[in-house]
Formats: C-alpha cells, structure tokens, sequence
C-alpha cells in the first residue's frame, strides 16, 4: 500500500495508525 503513495505521504498515515494500534494495546 505505501507503493501507492508517495513516501511522504505514506509515512504519515502508517505513523498515525502504528500510534493507534499502539492505543490499543
């Protein structure tokens, strides 16, 4: 999924859901 986009813009979308599964947990 990150190849659809470009890192920039991969990269923060992954950082906020990794900090919302670490809420989870």
């Amino acid at each position: 999924m990150e190849r659809l986009l470009r890192p920039d813009e991969a990269r923060l979308p992954i950082t906020i859901w990794e900090v919302f599964l670490d809420v989870l947990e």
